[in-house]
């Protein structure tokens, strides 16, 4: 199972929890009717409005032309929004696409949630990936991660993406099709809502069209869990960056074999002392701050060495903070 935690640390206002009073809302028009004893709660974002709208610096939830818009602009790091109403077996559904960002976000839906750091999520990924997620005081593990979806569609078209969380299994439900089953006993009960998960890149856009909540049906059995691929280390890359005063940065997500030594090296151009402070890199792993680059062989050539942990993923971020200034930089690492 992969851990993950904000490499900087989360706002309060990160996670969003409502306490609105639930009225009777008209059938989903993209879900076929249910008997209405199969059916909790259902909203398809037409008034009244359930979810809350705010506009803050790291995230946005928006109302906009009958749908519900969540962009998260954290990086590794989690925005939900969450209706009140306590369940204990109940599958969770939301019809929706990805708008715009990077291609390594997740969204989906969350059941018994306790408080703003504590549930499950089912998610899917830009790429077709999927995966069951438990949050425990604010850090995202997931049960179970695949890039091997059944009938998943395209990134920017319509997905009806959920699950069941009945007992201690947790099935996850992607357009009708069981994708897996895990088990775990940590929750047992609680409210539900949506989630946009960005991983290593800042700026998923999601729009939700419809979100409903059910009894918990019986799935199809679910198919064998496919093992995630594990992405690789960082190759040699050239790329450009301009500084801003608050920090410009470009981000990478890695792992390595455990007890490997690792050497991450930057060189960029032009090379000035007067840059020391303000270009650089450091890495990063389950919030922690595992390594800084330190300057060897002249100005510009920046280098770190660390020993990696088992099942441990680093997030490599190059910083300039001078702003209005461009660099060109290399990045590698060895192994």
């Amino acid at each position: 199972m992969k851990s993950l935690r904000a490499y900087r640390p989360l706002h309060w206002f990160v996670v969003l929890l409502l306490t609105m009073v639930l009225a009777a809302i008209p059938i989903l028009a993209q879900e076929p009717a249910l008997p209405a004893d199969q059916v909790l709660f259902q909203h398809d974002f037409t008034p009244p409005r359930r979810f809350w709208q705010t506009d803050q610096p790291g995230f946005n939830l928006a109302y906009v032309n009958g749908a519900y818009r969540v962009r998260n602009n954290f990086i590794n790091s989690f925005v939900s929004s969450a209706l009140p109403g306590t369940y204990t077996d109940s599958g969770v559904f939301a019809d929706a696409r990805f708008v715009d960002g990077p291609t390594t976000g997740y969204y989906g839906t969350v059941c018994r949630l306790q408080d703003a750091w504590n549930y499950y999520a089912f998610v899917i990924g830009h790429d077709g990936s999927f995966g069951i997620a438990r949050v425990q005081n604010g850090v995202v593990t997931f049960l179970s991660e695949s890039r091997e979806g059944i009938g998943i569609r395209p990134a920017t078209e319509i997905n009806q993406v959920g699950g069941i969380c009945q007992g201690n299994t947790l099935t996850m439900v992607v357009n009708g099709q069981s994708q897996v089953q895990v088990q775990d006993n940590t929750f047992a009960s609680g409210t539900t809502g949506l989630m946009v998960l960005t991983r290593g890149q800042p700026g998923v856009l999601v729009e939700y069209q419809s979100f409903m909540v059910t009894t918990p049906e019986a799935p199809p059995e679910a198919p064998p869990v496919t093992e995630p691929v594990a992405p690789a280390p960082v190759p040699v890359e050239t790329r450009s960056l301009v500084g801003a005063a608050g920090g410009a940065h470009h981000d990478y997500t890695v792992t390595y074999p455990a007890e490997t030594e690792v050497t991450v090296s930057m060189t960029y151009w032009p090379s000035d002392p007067s840059f020391w402070t303000g270009i650089g890199f450091n890495v990063w792993s389950n919030g922690h701050l595992v390594a800084e680059g330190d300057r060897v062989d002249g100005d510009n050539v920046v280098q770190a060495t660390f020993v990696a942990e088992a099942n441990a993923e680093y997030v490599i971020q190059v910083f300039n903070y001078i702003d209005g200034r461009g660099i060109t930089y290399q990045l590698s690492t060895t192994p």
